[in-house]
């Protein structure tokens, strides 16, 4: 039987796409720890903002999502966070590079 028919069209986009965070969620969720601050220290940007929101929405929802998908609300917080220059974007890194 097709999923098409187990799960409805909005039941499977929501599947597909990163949570939404509220503000606290987001501080939450991306919280960089010291033993992952010394991961990213060696990493380009790109790989550093794509690193970071693929731990959060991992720690959420145990899942990966494509990086086209992030809401922009997300991104901007990491970067902020980071310091990293507001033209980085996630889905500049591949995923054969993770």
């Amino acid at each position: 039987m097709p999923t098409d028919n187990i799960l409805s069209k909005t039941t499977i986009n929501a599947h597909d796409k990163p949570p939404k965070f509220s503000n606290e969620q987001r501080d939450a969720s991306f919280l960089v720890l010291p033993s992952l601050r010394r991961r990213l220290s060696n990493m380009e940007p790109s790989r550093k903002l794509r690193h970071v929101l693929d731990y959060g929405y991992f720690s959420a929802r145990q899942q990966f999502y494509d990086p086209k998908h992030f809401p922009i609300k997300d991104v901007r917080h990491v970067r902020s966070m980071l310091s990293i220059p507001k033209h980085t974007d996630p889905s500049d890194v591949s995923v054969s590079s993770l």
